[in-house]
């Protein structure tokens, strides 16, 4: 059986699709593809990504910031790490209240060439149980972000 998108999914899709096409020159199938996979995967989710914002240097401790939403509830959080992507990851377990152990991280390019969609698939141990996440994003750390909250919003309606 289909789900009929909302004209909010609908929307948002489309939002997704354009801020695409404004990274990369060429959209292949597998983009849209892995865009769609993407929309699937976010369609039943309790946080949501807003915002995202990175700070790292090679002389100082990498920082983000960002914003969940939950119903209707923003969330903000900040938190350092050991890198951008361990950042993110500290942030979005802050604000989300869950705490998990990384047993594996794993990136891949969907397409070839520098402006490649990075798919990255993550998974953590969550109060004893292993969860898969994954994302996709032009933007490697975005991905983390999006893998790693989509593993936590599974361990949430489990």
């Amino acid at each position: 059986m289909g789900h009929n998108l909302s004209e909010e999914e609908l929307e948002h899709s489309f939002k997704r699709f354009k801020e695409l096409a404004d990274k990369k020159a060429e959209i292949t199938s597998d983009d849209l593809d892995a865009l769609a996979a993407e929309e699937v995967r976010t369609l039943e989710e309790t946080y949501s990504l807003d915002f995202m914002k990175i700070q790292s240097a090679t002389d100082s401790t990498p920082m983000a910031e960002i914003t969940l939403s939950k119903d209707d509830e923003k969330i903000e959080s900040k938190a350092n790490g050991d890198g951008p992507v361990d950042a993110i990851c500290n942030a979005i377990s802050e604000a989300t209240g869950v705490s998990s152990k990384l047993l594996s991280y794993n990136v891949s390019s969907i397409t070839g060439g520098l402006d490649a969609q990075g798919d990255v698939s993550i998974t953590l141990e969550i109060e004893g149980k292993e969860v898969l996440g994954r994302g996709v994003s032009t933007d490697i750390i975005e991905a983390s972000a999006r893998a790693y909250l989509n593993a936590i919003n599974k361990s949430l309606v489990r």
